[in-house]
């Protein structure tokens, strides 16, 4: 539990030195740094440095490279303590493996609730949408991704009302965008949605839905996927954006804007 508690406390400190860079130097770093600094914020997560660092104390202590004292280990103790010939349980290890056990029970609840309703979110797009036969439309998403150079299988569906575009999957992606009348608006909502695909971000939000899980005590958790859905679009558009000229960056923010603003159906 103390490896838990000392991965959230890493990763919610980074998390709040980029908020607070973000609040008063709001143009201190670009979009795309931003969202790597989300990105390792994650990792920091996920990834028991406190235990990794405990296995190396140990190899240098059997390696006798520093002397024994130098060293503290807090919570290790053994189930059982043996004192003059009495056995007596640790209260204290006890209690500790109770509230892990709790923790992790309610996550995997938790988890489990999640993953069905993804996976039924995910048929119920397959059942309503249909996949694009259109040559033209499968012409310019094979352009994209030779462009974008993006080898991976990516299916694209049609809508026939008015929906924000939007991908879904992680290993076998499906973009999902409506009917648009013009060509250039296609071409820009295709760009923006393998940009996410080439970023991997359907599974840094995957991570993060796992991470919301195992830390659903922790409220910062939830400032993070506030704060990763913004970096996260932010980061796309520019990527998207880097190598189109003035004009093109025009159309480009109108599409955001018309999206925004007019019946388009959201999908989060």
């Amino acid at each position: 539990m103390n490896c838990l508690l000392t991965m959230s406390m890493m990763g919610s400190i980074l998390f709040l030195l980029l908020a607070f860079t973000e609040f008063f130097q709001p143009e201190m770093f670009s979009r795309k740094y931003r969202y790597r600094m989300i990105q390792t914020g994650l990792v920091f997560l996920i990834v028991p440095l406190p235990l990794f660092w405990e296995n190396v104390q140990k190899i240098l202590l059997d390696m006798d490279i520093w002397q024994r004292e130098s060293f503290v280990y807090k919570g290790t103790e053994p189930m059982i303590l043996y004192a003059q010939g009495e056995v007596y349980k640790n209260t204290a290890y006890l209690t500790d493996a109770f509230i892990r056990n709790i923790c992790f029970g309610i996550a995997a609840v938790s988890f489990s609730y999640h993953i069905s309703q993804y996976l039924a979110s995910k048929k119920l797009v397959q059942n309503t949408f249909q996949p694009c036969f259109d040559a033209a439309i499968l012409d310019l998403l094979q352009t994209q991704k030779k462009n974008r150079k993006i080898r991976r299988n990516v299916r694209i569906y049609t809508a026939d009302f008015m929906i924000s575009p939007f991908t879904i999957g992680i290993f076998k992606p499906i973009i999902i965008v409506p009917n648009f009348t013009d060509k250039s608006q296609l071409e820009m909502a295709i760009c923006h949605e393998l940009c996410h695909i080439k970023s991997c971000d359907g599974f840094v939000k995957f991570l993060y839905y796992v991470l919301r899980d195992l830390y659903w005590y922790q409220p910062i958790i939830y400032l993070i996927g506030d704060y990763l859905d913004q970096a996260c679009e932010l980061a796309c558009d520019e990527q998207a954006t880097r190598y189109m000229d003035k004009s093109e960056r025009k159309k480009y923010g109108d599409l955001l804007i018309q999206i925004a603003s007019e019946d388009f159906i959201r999908v989060n």
